[in-house]
């Protein structure tokens, strides 16, 4: 989350879930107003990710 929030994105980590088999960390990122806004981040941050990684745009 440091790495997204030094590059500009509002980036917050969410605690393991307690269903989940093995301890994972997630980063949100957003706050963003509409989904086409939120679907040019995902889309610039894949471009700028060297490893293959999952975004997924959700409304919270």
């Amino acid at each position: 989350a440091d790495t997204f929030s030094q590059r500009g994105y509002p980036a917050i980590v969410l605690d393991p879930f307690p269903s989940d088999r093995r301890e994972m960390f997630r980063v949100r990122i957003g706050g963003y107003a509409t989904r086409e806004e939120a679907a040019e981040i995902r889309t610039k941050l894949q471009a700028e990710t060297s490893r293959p990684t999952d975004y997924f745009i959700i409304r919270s």
